[in-house]
């Protein structure tokens, strides 16, 4: 009798931390709070954009080592939960060279921080990203579901 190989177990991704802004309030001068805060709250986002492009830039030069051309994700989401479904890589014809498992994780890696936020909230939405990587764009096309409630009220004398 042939024995079973046991499951290797997978090691869970690390949760990354969320950054909080901190401002020490001014009771004195209130506007001078909520401009140090809007600051650093644009501060963040600056630097997030910046190291998000730098990610974006490595990743294309691999991918074009490997013959890819463009890399294209779905993603779908609704009552807080989403994920990317799929990424599809358009190659060079007759390029056949896998992409190597660390090189896709980092492919979902940024494509999640490509996504609007809130893609996964209530109705949620979905969509599509491409990455071109011979030009270093990308676009992300996206739909956002609702539901819509319509109110009335009626008031008679009698």
């Amino acid at each position: 009798m042939a024995k079973k190989k046991a499951a290797k177990k997978v090691k869970p991704e690390p949760v990354k931390p969320i950054k909080h802004i901190h401002v020490k309030p001014d009771f004195e001068n209130p506007e001078n709070t909520y401009k140090e805060i809007m600051r650093k709250i644009e501060e963040s986002a600056a630097k997030e954009k910046a190291e998000r492009h730098t990610a974006l830039k490595t990743i294309c030069e691999e991918l074009f080592m490997l013959s890819v051309q463009s890399v294209t994700a779905s993603y779908n989401g609704e009552g807080d939960d989403g994920d990317v479904q799929y990424i599809a890589y358009g190659r060079v014809t007759g390029s056949k060279e896998p992409i190597p498992p660390e090189l896709e994780r980092k492919i979902k890696d940024i494509i999640w921080r490509l996504l609007p936020s809130g893609f996964e909230n209530n109705s949620g939405g979905f969509g599509e990203v491409t990455i071109d990587v011979i030009t270093h764009k990308y676009k992300c096309e996206h739909s956002q579901r609702s539901d819509e409630t319509f109110d009335s009220t009626e008031e008679f004398d009698f």
